[in-house]
């Protein structure tokens, strides 16, 4: 246990505290993070049409990347190995099946962050994500 852990990631408190949280339990199990940041809601904040997806797509790319770069590069200091998603979709589906898709043993979620994302997965999400799921998660707060 604690070899393969998925870390939902935002650049939140939330998402901080779990990514922290992540870090040392990989460390003192000898364990891997896969860091995901999901893209939500693309319909409904793009309007009409396919340009406003693909702007909106590529703006929240070029921002998950950029606020995963910091955590990567610490966790890489501590000698963990990191791979990195940025994902469209919604929170419990994705996490739940690139959980399943990359056999992490454990999933790790922030509570109680101050973005969309995690304070929908700290609430309801978070327990939907504990049902549907495979194997541990950890909810930190």
């Amino acid at each position: 246990m604690f070899k393969k852990l998925l870390v939902a990631y935002d650049d939140s408190a939330g998402g901080k505290r779990a990514f922290s949280a992540a870090i040392e339990l990989a460390k003192k199990c000898g364990g891997e993070l896969l860091l995901l940041s999901v893209i939500e809601g693309l319909a409904q904040s793009a309007g009409d049409s396919m340009a406003g997806v693909d702007a909106t797509l590529e703006h929240a790319q070029r921002h998950f990347q950029l606020a995963q770069q910091g955590a990567i590069a610490r966790a890489e200091q501590e000698g963990i190995k990191v791979t990195q998603h940025i994902v469209p979709g919604e929170v419990v589906e994705t996490v739940v099946r690139l959980a399943a898709q990359e056999n992490a043993d454990t999933i790790v979620l922030g509570g109680f962050g101050h973005s969309t994302i995690l304070r929908r997965v700290a609430g309801g999400k978070g327990s939907l994500i504990s049902v549907h799921a495979h194997c541990t998660v950890i909810i930190v707060r």
